[in-house]
């Protein structure tokens, strides 16, 4: 059976030009979940730093533009653009229009790459 949370119920925290919502992980849905799912509206000019919980990052930009650090990479980051990354402090850092992404984390996929 689907577990279904509306956007009223998830919780967000809002601190110096970025608020994150918590779209998934247990605390959200009451049982154990393979993953963290993260919404970051970021305002223009403004850097969010974000920790990853699992071994694998998956950012997806839902609007706006701006720059993903990773290490010591930076990546341009458009709408509908995606990125991969192995965990690790990440930033985003939001263009002129702000930056909204949709960031998951989940666990290593070890030896099932290929």
């Amino acid at each position: 059976m689907p577990l279904v949370r509306d956007a009223g119920s998830l919780p967000v925290r809002r601190a110096d030009g970025v608020t994150e919502t918590l779209a998934a992980d247990p605390e959200v849905f009451g049982v154990p979940v393979p993953m963290r799912m993260r919404r970051f509206a970021v305002e223009p000019g403004i850097t969010a730093t974000l920790e990853a919980v699992g071994d694998e990052v998956m950012a997806y930009v839902l609007a706006g533009s701006g720059t993903l650090v990773a290490g010591t990479e930076q990546h341009a980051l458009a709408p509908e653009s995606m990125a991969w990354v192995e965990a690790g402090p990440l930033q985003l850092i939001a263009g002129d229009d702000g930056l909204s992404v949709l960031v998951v984390e989940a666990p290593g996929l070890g030896d099932q790459r290929g």
